[in-house]
């Protein structure tokens, strides 16, 4: 048995109280203290974990930076907010109110916001209702008033824009498509619009505005940084400057983001429970995302998730955002997704580099670095610093796994999320299912009222007939009345139709249908039980198209069309389609296809079709289109 010295112990805990009675007496820890919304937990793990956050806030400089955030929520008091991004990586941030994620608790490193190695401004961005954006705009400029700006996007030319201009400069001035766009379009002046093309290349095009960036001054915004507004910006009330958001930090300027989202708007207009009140655990909605019913959950309704949604069947918020974060480019690539499902539903968890702070964890365990190193390199990878990597490389080079371990990092250039961003999305997201279990009749009026979805018009309406809403023709904003679905808006297409048209004149004209029928003549039948293949007709819910890619990352012509369709209500099938085809047009799909399950154990259906054809609905009648 090792003998413990206890003077040393002792000692060392004298030491470490020293240490957090310094770091809590520090102005800035102070100025941060009063402004806490929260109480710090009277646990070790929180009290070691604020003395290293606010020891590194106050050495950092950024105290201001957080005081300024809780000034800008004392605004909006009364608007809902969430925080995007490695903010709610902070303990000093959900202890001021300004994340709602405590980190401590989900255990998220606060090296992804804040190390020594990082030397640039930490990223506060703050998620509003879309509806009650302006709003706050409106709030910053009557506190700050000239001493506040939002910056811009500095525009450079590429090879679209570039051609473009090089044509107009050669005295061309009408209107060119993208079909026309080319260097032979004025006779006899191709080698002059190349030439000019070239020399547009990378060069500065235009400013254009933030989509949230404001950034504050101490005294008045200076006028030569001040950007002439057009007519339409002249309903701003803030100023723009020409600043970038790599400008504002090689200024050191305090810079917030005040961004816009719609699923907020959805969530608080059903109700104004705060986020946190939701409960962790709840059977309606655990047995609805068990159930795949995602449709009409903004962020987690598209038909990856579907399919992630139903392989992992999340029961908690923490297993929510793994179902965010997996779909992500970086996490997905090289088969990592597949991967970890497969383990997942064997009851196998693997250590997959499925959130940054993953990476930080994997590069940390590697080398034996603090968490900051760790960050520096995952930054390194992810925004391709050569010299960083080539180092990195070289540090690892006499392990027999380096080429796997440079090839697993490589991935990271691609997009990811941090572990805080995903927890506050799957918070949301959370909160949104629970309102769909509970109260989906509220949920839909609100759906239809705030969302735009990348499924068609006739989805959201298929799916809120199922919560017993019935439907008039219309338009949003849309209020129940004795359980009817009425439109307020200025109806152009009122006096076309009525109640009494067809589903197909109705689906032509408002893009649904009010009949709790689906639309005639869709369908999957089984023809063929041995070999699995079905005859299928339905209506295109959704799709997109997929580029195969050469190793250079270059896209080639072949790839494959998904598709996404119903054929009655409630009931979506996926249909995979080898080859890239226009669909925008098309209403409908039918063909033959072989059923395929997305993962083993996980009953969900897709179809790999093998002959189809694409159809526009005109009237009562198909009109057949190309092969």
């Amino acid at each position: 048995m090792v003998k413990t010295d206890s003077k040393k112990v002792i000692k060392r805990r004298n030491i470490d109280q020293y240490y957090k009675d310094v770091v809590f007496s520090m102005e800035g820890s102070l100025k941060l203290a009063e402004r806490f919304e929260r109480k710090c937990p009277k646990d070790d793990l929180y009290i070691n974990r604020l003395a290293y956050e606010l020891n590194m806030i106050n050495k950092k400089g950024f105290v201001e930076h957080f005081l300024l955030a809780r000034e800008v929520l004392d605004l909006t008091e009364g608007i809902p907010h969430i925080t995007r991004g490695s903010c709610g990586s902070s303990l000093v941030s959900y202890l001021l109110g300004i994340s709602n994620i405590d980190p401590v608790k989900e255990k998220i490193s606060f090296s992804r916001f804040i190390n020594e190695h990082r030397t640039s401004m930490p990223d506060i961005d703050f998620d509003f209702p879309h509806k009650k954006r302006d709003e706050v705009f409106e709030r910053i400029h009557e506190k700050w008033g000239n001493k506040v700006a939002r910056i811009s996007n500095h525009i450079y030319y590429k090879e679209k824009s570039a051609l473009r201009q090089a044509i107009r400069d050669q005295g061309y001035n009408k209107f060119i498509s993208k079909s026309k766009l080319n260097a032979n379009i004025i006779p006899g002046k191709r080698e002059d619009v190349i030439k000019r093309k070239e020399e547009l290349l990378g060069t500065f095009r235009q400013y254009s505005l933030h989509c949230g960036g404001v950034i504050f001054y101490d005294d008045q915004v200076p006028d030569d940084l001040v950007l002439e507004r057009s007519e339409k910006q002249k309903t701003q009330s803030i100023k723009q400057v020409k600043y970038n958001k790599d400008d504002v930090e090689d200024h050191g300027k305090l810079k917030l983001d005040v961004l816009s989202n719609r699923g907020l708007s959805q969530l608080f207009d059903i109700s104004d429970m705060p986020l946190e009140d939701y409960p962790d655990e709840d059977f309606d909605t655990e047995l609805l995302l068990s159930n795949a019913k995602n449709i009409g959950l903004t962020f987690a309704e598209s038909p990856i998730m579907h399919k992630t949604i139903a392989s992992l069947e999340p029961t908690t918020i923490k297993e929510l955002a793994t179902c965010l974060a997996i779909i992500r480019p970086a996490a997905a690539s090289g088969g990592r997704k597949t991967a970890y499902i497969k383990n997942a539903l064997n009851g196998q968890f693997t250590d997959a580099l499925i959130f940054d702070d993953d990476a930080i964890r994997f590069i940390r365990e590697i080398i034996n670095c603090d968490d900051g190193m760790a960050d520096k390199y995952r930054r390194s990878f992810a925004k391709r610093k050569l010299n960083d990597m080539l180092y990195f490389e070289c540090v690892i080079s006499d392990m027999d796994e380096c080429d796997d371990i440079i090839d697993n990092l490589t991935q990271l250039r691609k997009y990811s999320f941090c572990k805080s961003h995903a927890y506050s999305y799957a918070q949301l997201v959370w909160a949104l299912a629970y309102q769909k279990a509970h109260n989906p009749k509220k949920f839909w009026v609100s759906t239809l009222n705030n969302c735009r979805s990348m499924y068609r018009t006739w989805v959201h309406f298929s799916e809120a007939k199922t919560s017993g809403i019935k439907l008039t023709l219309g338009k949003r904003p849309w209020k129940l009345i004795d359980n009817k679905l009425v439109g307020h808006g200025k109806d152009k297409n009122r006096h076309k139709l009525t109640s009494k048209a067809s589903s197909i004149e109705q689906f032509l004209t408002y893009g649904y249908w009010t009949s709790q029928k689906f639309l005639p003549n869709m369908y999957v039948k089984v023809i063929d039980e041995y070999n699995n293949i079905v005859r299928f007709r339905g209506l295109i819910a959704t799709g997109r198209t997929y580029r195969n890619r050469t190793r250079y990352g270059r896209r080639r012509k072949d790839g494959s069309t998904f598709l996404t369709i119903g054929y009655k209500t409630g009931h979506f099938i996926d249909v995979t389609i080898h080859g890239i085809h226009k669909f925008s047009w098309a209403d409908v799909i039918s063909g033959k296809g072989y059923v395929k399950q997305y993962i083993d154990g996980v009953d969900y259906l897709s179809i790999d079709a093998f002959e189809y054809k694409f159809e526009k609905i005109k009237s009562n009648n198909i009109k057949d289109a190309k092969n």
